[in-house]
């Protein structure tokens, strides 16, 4: 096995120096192999956390939650990756291995996740699920590295690519699963939930056989990474138009599961069904679409492929809020095609951007943002709909995208395509 990496210092692993038939060879494929393991467990119960996954179909339909706790439920995984810098700088500065500290997080949401399965009322329900979700998004950043560390540029997009339609097809067979199993009575959660925080156990004991050094050592304050967006300005705007099109995307993502599950804006649909329409389509279509999509993300420009995501969310967006079940369809396929190649784009561009050794460092700093806005959108979408029309709030999401491509417009235009140089 190679040598260890001492906190700090910069690290090739994965950057394609190695012989390809040395050790980073067996590094990168001990890697894909328990990392592929990790993601499959992991994404049923992600899928469940997400802004309009089985969570907040509970609180809507069995416990009849407030639109505060249906927000906050909603920004749960956001809560996470606001909280990631943090998790970073206390993993770097004990300097815990990656994986250990993957596992240990992992473990933590598990056990979580299991309280609030549990749980009849309401508020532990809440609680257990606002320390499980928000436990697994914060390690983002720590799986980023780990694939910076061990997996070669040249092929990373691919295999994330495949890793995450093989994660997504777990999403698409849980979401099925349950749709069946609750049927008319979405009283039948709770031994979902169990199971789910098994999965994520078993995951924890995954992210122990994936090979992880120790993330570089930074300052003490783990809010002064966002430096890091004035200090490479290319970053920091192409950061800001990320931000613009996640606050006019997941404006609209828990209303997916408002509008058909609550019957405040048209029919309430039955359980399996508002389940479909929100998981189990568009997880199924991100399962396909990311096969290519991660290819894509090898050989084509970053801001042209963020532009073409960004045209296929409004085209969803813009479907999937009608009267019609068969345009709703057709915009939970869109939302899934857009969200495969959003997966892949997420997660792995900061290394098109980010010296070697920082990988951690600027993906903590995209996962930062990423949870602000995702931690505000809830809240912001329900208090407009208490006072606008659904179709102004949804058209408002719209056009917030659209500002958002027109940025990334200017930046193609003025050809800042290229990494970030440092300093």
């Amino acid at each position: 096995m190679p040598k260890s990496v001492r906190a700090g210092e910069p690290d090739t692993l994965g950057r394609g120096d190695a012989s390809p038939d040395g050790p980073l060879r067996e590094q990168t494929r001990k890697t894909l192999r328990w990392e592929a393991l990790r993601s499959i467990l992991t994404r049923p119960a992600l899928t469940a956390g997400q802004g309009s996954g089985l969570v907040l179909l509970v609180a809507i339909q069995h416990f009849g939650a407030g639109p505060q706790v249906k927000a906050a439920l909603a920004g749960a995984s956001f809560l996470g990756l606001l909280l990631a810098p943090a998790a970073v700088t206390i993993i770097a500065r004990r300097g815990t291995r990656l994986n250990h500290a993957l596992a240990i997080m992992l473990g933590g949401a598990a056990v979580a996740l299991a309280v609030s399965g549990l749980s009849p009322t309401l508020g532990i329900f809440v609680g257990g699920v606002l320390v499980g979700i928000p436990l697994m998004q914060a390690t983002v950043p720590l799986v980023t590295a780990i694939w910076e560390q061990n997996v070669p540029a040249r092929s990373r997009g691919r295999m994330f690519g495949l890793i995450a339609s093989a994660a997504t097809a777990a999403g698409v067979l849980s979401g099925v699963a349950i749709a069946r199993w609750l049927g008319t009575d979405v009283g039948r959660y709770r031994p979902v939930m169990v199971l789910l925080a098994a999965g994520v156990g078993l995951a924890a004991l995954a992210a122990l056989r994936i090979p992880g050094n120790p993330p570089a050592r930074g300052g003490r304050n783990p809010l002064a990474r966002l430096a890091l967006l004035w200090q490479h300005p290319r970053f920091g705007t192409i950061s800001l138009a990320w931000m613009l099109l996640g606050i006019g995307n997941l404006i609209t993502v828990p209303l997916r599961t408002e509008m058909v599950a609550s019957g405040d804006f048209g029919p309430a649909y039955a359980p399996a069904l508002v389940l479909y329409l929100t998981v189990v389509i568009p997880q199924g279509a991100a399962l396909v679409s990311a096969l290519w999509w991660g290819p894509l993300f090898d050989r084509m420009d970053f801001l042209h492929l963020r532009l073409i995501l960004n045209g296929l969310f409004v085209v969803s967006i813009l479907s999937f809020f009608t009267p019609s079940l068969p345009l709703q369809i057709v915009g939970a396929v869109l939302f899934g095609v857009a969200s495969g190649g959003g997966l892949v784009a997420w997660n792995l561009w900061v290394t098109k951007y980010a010296p070697p050794h920082r990988t951690a460092d600027y993906m903590a700093v995209h996962t930062f943002l990423t949870g602000t806005r995702g931690l505000a959108a809830p809240f912001l979408a329900y208090a407009l709909i208490a006072t606008w029309p659904l179709q102004r709030v949804t058209h408002l999401g719209v056009g917030i995208i659209v500002l958002a491509s027109v940025l990334l417009l200017v930046l193609v235009r003025r050809g800042d395509q290229g990494a970030v140089t440092p300093g």
